[in-house]
């Protein structure tokens, strides 16, 4: 049986997660995180929350504390922080790295959270916890179960260990399907839905950044005295906190240090002032005044002043008088004190300014929102950026023509071994027809086993019949392009291929390009020489039209037979077994693969598309490998030789 350490945090999401694993048969081992910033455990409780749902799950729950090694993740953010002091990446790799200590220590095979992706905009975007998992050495060891159908695959899952398809879709803020799923798995009694950081809340954000300032060294003791009481800074930089009721009057008390003041009024209810940071005379003057000003009916009285743990009396102070409140209010540490505003919320409130004075955005003053630049910064930007990689592009390992999916699927392979890789595409979108399914209709079908690629890019799809898998076609290609890109991949859209450059032998080493708006225009008004660009190995997946071997064709160097009439089952083996190598140093991939050597056409249908790729990328590794045993000229980086190792087989044992 496997074994999990689910991160149990008393909220529903991570619940759910617990509950959804053991139904598969897990053995499911929770820890817990208490740090001084949770705000989700209720006061009631007296614990964690997490005791509670470890005990409705019937699981074992072991809590962990966050300890000064953990405030200096705090204090120090490696990787920011949100809107308000609140740096979650960081956080959450705090506590995975100690999660996967604790995996390894007990013999579980993998960690589980409740985490769902787009829920919370710092730490649960795709790349957040990418960098997450990274950062802390569970690389494809993270099971996410609330929304493990929109991740990639991971080890238990690639290994049989979890079924994927017991996983679930959730994304975004909504909380309508955790109820509903709670429903379903018979979790009734969920405390804290939500949960949350005090650090977002603006008002104790304003107290930890004012803590950060004027004492960084502080301790576990000072981040858990910000939770309680009102909170001043004098003007003298003396702390104070006002206990608001007899709970936190007590509690501020027994958080006291031995360096600490505490004032009290001798005779009258009214709150305990925690006067710090070594007060003078002075400071002990306005703290008894805040005393005075706190006690019930804000009357004339005398305060008790002492020192440390011990409460020794130092002195009383007779006849104090209540202060001014506006003195406190300018004085009390609160969200008004606290200036970081950034996302939408900003945004928000600066058209809000706009409309409430009658301006317009263009007639007012930049505010700090966007950090300035004027329009030749901007042209500037683009025109040096584009120029520069333009020029890196010239001379590539794989220069490939079309972006569609074959073409996207390829240049991805590629570029993960290191290889140079340019992408041409005469559409200013990417894609080609993977958005759109056919008939206009955004559905797009993959047959087994191309269902596995899908899996690879972190696609959803659900098996319609057996063997044939549907996917949203936008979420699809969004997806692909998105791995291309992570991978490394570099596009030249809006671009056409006019002709092909070749070289000794018929080897075809480059290609003619040009705009496509060129192309659009009466040739009188566009007398435009197109450029030229290099390439180790030049590929066509310009689907049907089969442009790059078009032009050889037209020149009688290639015979063109075009595709032949639709037959889905005959196509989709036959263009993955002809995809390769049709003219020295050209390739030809996807259905460009069918017009070359006359194969049937598939229509809807996408698997194909993805296999050939990747059978496509493969028999450019081994051209390159054989180019460089042959010591063929190699480009300045001397393109990717060591790294290529012994890739192959994978189209084969996917078959």
């Amino acid at each position: 049986m496997a074994k999990a350490i689910l991160l149990l945090s008393g909220g529903l999401d991570s619940t759910l997660a617990g509950k959804m694993l053991l139904e598969m048969g897990v053995e499911v081992e929770a820890i817990n995180f208490v740090s001084p910033f949770c705000q989700c455990t209720p006061r009631s409780l007296g614990c964690p929350a997490a005791k509670r749902s470890a005990e409705q799950l019937g699981i074992r729950v072991r809590v962990f504390k966050c300890g000064e090694g953990y405030l200096d993740v705090i204090k120090h953010p490696r990787f920011g922080r949100g809107s308000g002091m609140n740096a979650c990446l960081d956080c959450r790799i705090h506590m995975f790295s100690r999660a996967r200590e604790y995996m390894v220590q007990t013999g579980a095979d993998f960690v589980a959270t409740g985490e769902v992706l787009g829920k919370r905009p710092m730490s649960q975007r795709r790349r957040a916890m990418d960098l997450i998992e990274r950062e802390s050495g569970l690389d494809d060891l993270v099971v996410r179960p609330l929304s493990g159908q929109l991740l990639s695959p991971t080890k238990p899952e690639k290994e049989g260990t979890l079924d994927r398809r017991r996983l679930r879709a959730i994304h975004g803020r909504s909380r309508r399907p955790q109820f509903e799923l709670a429903e379903q798995l018979g979790i009734a009694d969920h405390l804290c839905p939500a949960g949350g950081c005090l650090l977002t809340d603006r008002n104790f954000a304003a107290r930890f950044n004012d803590l950060l300032e004027k004492k960084p060294d502080f301790t576990i003791r000072d981040a858990r005295l910000l939770r309680y009481g009102r909170h001043h800074r004098l003007p003298g930089s003396t702390k104070v906190v006002v206990g608001r009721n007899e709970e936190e009057n007590k509690i501020i008390e027994r958080l006291m240090s031995d360096s600490d003041f505490l004032l009290i009024p001798e005779t009258i209810p009214g709150p305990s002032v925690l006067c710090q940071d070594s007060a003078n005379s002075k400071d002990l003057t306005l703290a008894a005044g805040i005393v005075a000003t706190y006690t019930k009916g804000g009357m004339v009285t005398d305060v008790v002043v002492k020192r440390g743990k011990r409460s020794n009396t130092v002195k009383t102070l007779r006849g104090v008088n209540p202060l001014d409140r506006s003195l406190l209010a300018a004085w009390r540490l609160d969200g008004s004190r606290f200036k970081r505003l950034t996302g939408w919320k900003a945004v928000k409130k600066t058209f809000k300014s706009c409309k409430k004075k009658g301006k317009k955005i263009m007639s007012q003053e930049p505010k700090s929102l966007f950090h300035k630049a004027n329009e030749k910064d901007v042209t500037r930007a683009i025109v040096h950026e584009f120029a520069k990689q333009f020029e890196e592009y010239t001379e590539s390992d794989v220069l490939i023509a079309g972006a569609g999916p074959s073409g996207l699927m390829c240049g991805k392979e590629l570029a993960e071994m290191g290889v140079k890789v340019l992408i041409v595409e005469r559409n200013n979108y990417l894609g080609g027809g993977f958005w759109i399914g056919g008939y206009l209709m955004n559905k797009i079908t993959v047959r087994e086993p191309a269902n596995k690629v899908l899996d690879e890019l972190g696609i959803p799809h659900a098996e319609v019949s057996e063997g044939l898998h549907v996917a949203d076609g936008p979420h699809a290609c969004s997806k692909l392009i998105a791995s291309a890109c992570d991978a490394g991949v570099k596009f030249a859209n809006m671009t056409t291929v006019d002709d092909v450059v070749l070289r000794e032998g018929g080897r075809a080493a480059g290609l003619v390009i040009n705009w496509t708006p060129v192309n659009a225009l009466p040739r009188e008004i566009t007398c435009v020489d197109p450029v030229a660009i290099e390439a180790r190995i030049v590929v066509d997946a310009t689907g049907h039209d089969a442009i790059v071997a078009r032009t050889l064709a037209d020149r009688g160097i290639l015979d063109l037979p075009g595709c032949a009439p639709m037959w889905v089952e005959q196509s989709e083996d036959a263009v993955v077994e002809h995809t390769g190598e049709i003219q020295p140093g050209l390739v030809a991939i996807g259905m460009a693969v069918s017009t070359v050597f006359g194969l049937p056409r598939m229509g809807p249908t996408f698997g194909a598309m993805l296999l050939s790729g990747k059978k496509g990328a493969e028999s450019i590794l081994s051209l390159l490998r054989r180019a460089k045993s042959d010591q063929e000229p190699a480009s300045p980086d001397d393109l990717v030789c060591d790294a290529l190792g012994q890739q192959g087989g994978n189209i084969g044992a996917a078959r």
